[in-house]
């Protein structure tokens, strides 16, 4: 019995969770109250991707949002941020209609469920204080207010707090931000993907405006309907028997600070004081450790609290923390202080060491030198107080993690300490507005706080919203978190969906640093949104890619009968000045140029062939046949050779009659979705090269047709740096991204890529590049002629060669990510072929047949016979 009581006592004694929680209710749909009349706001971000920004970028962007601190400064404006690092399993979701395309998306989509992936979350709460003075605050407690006092006080704070809102949105465009708000759901059935690829429909909470851009099309609308969108879809999901319901982000964020985990927060009519504690959170008699019990799980979580630290800050001091290997949350909060007391905590600052007889005259230097700054209005004052919160699933692994927390605070000159009895005020305080929680507030510069919180992360990419719909695919960054690649680079809060804007990619890397491996994967990812492509081939390294992917292959060869016949073309205008162009070519091909004259015999006689010939007449030989070919004056010692005379190593017998006199056309780019050339032959041979690529590249030109297209062309520097591509390189690019494709350019040889002047308009033209490991790499060539700024040259020389690491850039953000495929054994064979490869490959064929299904693991057994080792 006695122990029963004492329970109880114990029971009657733990104050509610709902005590340490500040908030109430919504005022407005972005702005939360609190019981003691402070109102704050909550804006979610990107953050600034800094691995491309040299120090003095740095410093310029702390300057910059420093400027935006001392126009709101005032000591009703305080500011609490979050980085909140957690585990994911996130990856996009795709349906593919080739074999190999989707289970290569099923193996690799394996790689990232595990708790190998991470995200941060950045946060920025923005706060109106209704007292900061706590003397008034005491005050205030006495006086009686009216309630219609309290509603102007209230619109008054409400009114300021926007004006706020709208600073901070404005001025932290580069930072990606999201004002959290209330929004509306509906519980609806819901395509559901299974890890096996099935698809099957359940019951889900799905927010209204995802509902109504499926459902709209069931309801239309007539143009004179008044309401606003999400009106009328709330007014359609009630017709199909939907009740709809309001949520709040704002305190789906703040209650995950209290629960350690997300979760849904409804609007209801109790104050979220109330509704928020979810899971119970218990703290150790001696400090220490915590513990959340969820209804599944237990986890522990400890802190450390920044305790001292030199007075100079760098940007992104603590930046460190962006790829900590386990789950955190890193809570800083910045209360401004007036400038007047600001001033008297300074003096009062340097008068205690000048009476403590301290012999650092540097501190009193400092701080005389502050006082100046602060008066100059250089910077705003306020108070300081900063935690990292970490989260293990055992105490020794919590214990741990704290211990590598400790460590990594040293690392950039701070001394930590583990936060032992002021365990759970410090738990509290990492919620907006708990003033009297926060373990140790010392006074800071804006200028010191902004080091410290500096709002950077990673480059995330976009996982949803592109131009062709969901990201490409997804690599891992050197921070461990998610890399959403798309070849589009658009803006993160806008959904692009069917835009046009440019795609268009460079690659470059080393011989075996993976470039073949990567540009097969981007494709085989891509084969989700079923794109034509076209692959420009160097020894046959993606021929594996595109016929696994149930392509066509054509291994062009010297001297061997290549099945063009570009007379066989159908007579449209675009073909008929195409020829002509090509026929003058052939014929300029020998040093002699064309006059007018001959340009006049080369279009008549195309007209008589295209024109009045049957389609399996048409070919060169049957066109000399229509140019005159008078004999030379005997009298003239440099007789001007005729066109006919110059076409006759072009036509059947001649020396490269293989080339274009072919009986039929077998270039049919009609049956297939992929096609790949390769060329490797003629990369040296600009007598071919130059016609063979005219015609290769009119007829892929030709396939756009508004769907999605991918063109790849490796070492493409050497194929179009002919004077007739010129206009090719600044006109072509820009009609291939109206048509909805892209192109993707590689090359191993950046150097000599960048001494061709048509390269160099087209590397100027990628919306994306990426760099593979190159310790050779060269200044001049990434700075100056990629235009990467330092610290990205640096990034991609430091790379560690068969790191299998790769630097992308994409307008101002770059991130560091990584091709893992270990256990990728039998699709790297497919992956990244090579000529005895590719032999085995039309052997298998002819075996087996061409249909991947079947092929591909006949293939890779052959492969794995042949090189094993005996």
């Amino acid at each position: 019995m006695s122990a029963e009581i004492a329970t109880r006592k114990e029971l009657d004694a733990e104050k509610a969770i709902s005590s340490f929680i500040p908030y109430t209710r919504h005022v407005t749909d972005t702005i939360l109250g609190t019981a003691a009349g402070d109102l704050l706001t909550v804006f979610k971000l990107s953050g600034r991707s800094h691995l491309s920004a040299d120090y003095e970028t740095l410093m310029n962007w702390v300057r910059d949002l420093n400027t935006v601190f001392k126009g709101a400064a005032s000591d009703h404006l305080a500011l609490w941020t979050h980085m909140v690092r957690r585990r994911v399993t996130e990856y996009p979701q795709a349906h593919y209609d080739n074999t190999f395309c989707a289970q290569f998306d099923m193996k690799y989509r394996a790689m990232f469920t595990g708790k190998s992936l991470m995200v941060n979350e950045l946060y920025l709460t923005v706060i109106h204080r209704a007292m900061p003075d706590k003397t008034l605050a005491l005050l205030a407690k006495f006086e009686k207010q009216s309630t219609r006092e309290k509603v102007e006080r209230q619109q008054s704070a409400v009114k300021d707090l926007e004006e706020l809102q709208r600073l901070f949105f404005s001025s932290l465009k580069r930072y990606g931000p999201e004002v959290l708000s209330t929004y509306k759901c509906v519980h609806a059935l819901t395509d559901v993907t299974a890890d096996d690829g099935t698809v099957h429909q359940e019951e889900q909470r799905i927010e209204l405006a995802d509902w109504w851009e499926r459902e709209r099309p069931r309801f239309p609308r007539k143009p004179d309907d008044g309401r606003s969108e999400l009106e009328f879809a709330e007014a359609a999901a009630a017709a199909d028997n939907l009740p709809v319901y309001l949520y709040s982000r704002p305190a789906e964020f703040l209650a995950r600070l209290v629960n350690g985990e997300q979760l849904p927060m409804p609007v209801t009519f109790a104050h979220f004081r109330e509704t928020m504690p979810q899971n119970r959170i218990n703290f150790s008699s001696w400090g220490e450790l915590g513990e959340i019990r969820t209804p599944t799980r237990t986890r522990f979580f400890g802190m450390v609290e920044v305790f001292d630290y030199e007075k100079r800050t760098e940007p992104g001091h603590l930046n460190t923390f962006l790829k900590a290997p386990y789950e955190c949350v890193l809570t800083q909060s910045f209360s401004l202080l007036s400038r007047h007391a600001a001033r008297g905590q300074l003096e009062r600052h340097r008068q205690h060491l000048v009476d403590s007889n301290d012999p650092s005259s540097d501190q009193v230097n400092q701080l005389t030198v502050a006082l100046d700054q602060l008066m100059a209005g250089e910077f705003a004052f306020g108070e300081h107080h900063a935690t990292l919160t970490v989260f293990g699933d055992t105490p020794a692994e919590t214990r741990d993690l704290m211990e590598k927390a400790r460590s990594a605070f040293f690392d950039v000159a701070i001394v930590p300490q583990v936060v032992g009895l002021a365990l759970e005020a410090a738990y509290w305080a990492q919620l907006p507005c708990n003033w009297k929680y926060r373990p140790r507030p010392a006074p800071i510069s804006s200028q010191n706080f902004l080091s410290f919180s500096s709002l950077h992360n990673y480059m995330a990419g976009k996982p949803a919203g592109n131009p062709w719909g969901p990201a490409v695919t997804m690599f891992k960054t050197d921070a461990g978190t998610p890399l959403y690649f798309n070849f589009h680079a658009t803006d993160l809060d806008e959904d692009n969906e069917g835009d046009r804007p440019a795609g268009h990619t460079i690659v470059t890397g080393m011989t075996g640093q993976g470039k073949t491996v990567l540009l097969g994967i981007l494709l085989a990812q891509a084969g989700k949104f079923r794109p034509s492509v076209v692959v420009f081939d160097k020894d046959r390294g993606m021929q594996g890619t595109v016929m696994a992917m149930g392509g066509k292959y054509f291994p062009l060869a010297m001297g061997q009968a290549t099945g063009m016949n570009p007379l066989q073309l159908d007579p449209r205008p675009e073909n008929i000045i195409f020829l002509k162009a090509l026929i003058k070519q052939l014929a300029e091909s020998s040093g002699d140029p064309v006059n007018h004259n001959d340009e006049v015999e080369i279009s008549r006689a195309i007209d008589t062939v295209m024109f009045r010939l049957d389609k399996p007449l048409r070919r060169l030989s049957l066109l000399l046949q229509n140019l005159p070919n008078p004999m030379p004056d005997p009298n003239d010692p440099n007789p001007r050779p005729t066109v006919h005379a110059r076409l006759l190593k072009w036509a059947e017998g001649g020396e490269y009659g293989w080339l274009f006199d072919n009986e039929t056309d077998d270039i049919d780019l009609t049956r297939y979705r992929l096609y790949g050339f390769d060329y490797t032959d003629f990369l040296d041979v600009p007598i071919i090269r130059t016609p063979m690529m005219m015609y290769l590249m009119h007829r892929t030109d030709a396939m756009l047709n508004g769907q999605p297209f991918i063109k790849v062309m490796d070492e493409f520097w050497k194929p179009l740096e002919d004077a007739i591509f010129v206009k090719w390189s600044k006109d072509g690019l820009k009609t291939i991204r109206k048509e909805n494709g892209l192109l993707v350019f590689a090359t191993q040889e950046p150097g000599d890529a960048l001494e061709s002047p048509i390269a160099r308009t087209i590397i100027q033209q990628c919306a994306t590049q990426i760099f593979l490991p190159n310790p050779m790499a060269s200044r001049a060539d990434y700075v100056e002629g990629f235009k990467l700024t330092d610290a990205e040259f640096d990034l991609v020389k430091s790379l560690p060669q068969d790191s299998r690491k790769f630097v992308i850039k994409q307008g101002r953000c770059c991130a560091v990510g990584t091709i893992n495929l270990v256990g990728f054994g039998d699709e790297l064979l497919v992956l990244s072929c090579s000529p005895d490869r590719a032999e085995i490959i039309e052997a298998v064929i002819a075996d087996v047949g061409d249909d991947p299904d079947r092929w591909v693991p006949a293939f890779v057994s052959r492969v794995k016979t042949k090189e094993k080792p005996q």
